[in-house]
């Protein structure tokens, strides 16, 4: 059975156009890619911030044992415990604005933590559509390959069928001696 060669046209057009098709998926696949290692760069940020945060709350732990100890001094001499007093109020106004900022920064790191599992969820799914993407790929190109060996197998079978191949003017001719 020959093929003519606008249905052989055609089917070239229809594999460029799934070419095409693939290649604009696999562009899509990298932009999100990036996309995702965007994120993952965010949430190694936040992580980061967490970290930061731990170590704040050592340090108003730290200030409290401090303060502890200003305390224990004041009762030991008049003269410390006045020089005790200052440092307590000061201790207070710096714990005070500590734990505000603890809170503040509490808050933060619960927001945080929200955003990043919610990101890890959106990351997995989006890891889930990168795989059905890829094997979705996988299948177009065991089709394409499939359709470009038929497409050997066509053309070396017009080959074998034809003989030598033909110039124009020798089938004009042939057309014109069959006329007379």
């Amino acid at each position: 059975m020959e093929v003519s060669d606008g249905q052989q046209i055609s089917d070239l057009q229809l594999s460029s156009s799934k070419t095409q098709y693939l290649q604009d998926e696999v562009s899509i696949l990298k932009r999100q890619n990036e996309d995702l290692r965007r994120k993952a760069n965010t949430a190694e940020n936040y992580r980061k911030k967490v970290v930061q945060l731990k170590d704040i709350e050592t340090e108003v732990q730290d200030l409290r044992a401090e303060l502890e100890a200003a305390k224990a001094e004041a009762k030991s001499a008049k003269e410390a415990r006045i020089a005790a007093e200052l440092d307590s109020q000061n201790c207070h106004k710096t714990m005070a604005t500590v734990e505000q900022e603890n809170y503040q920064l509490q808050l933060i790191k619960n927001r945080l933590e929200v955003d990043h599992k919610n990101m890890l969820v959106r990351w997995e799914d989006m890891n889930e559509d990168r795989l059905k993407d890829t094997e979705e790929m996988s299948y177009y190109q065991a089709q394409i390959a499939g359709l470009e060996a038929q497409l050997r197998d066509l053309e070396a079978e017009q080959k074998t069928q034809r003989g030598p191949p033909r110039t124009l003017e020798a089938e004009l001719q042939e057309e014109a001696d069959q006329d007379s």
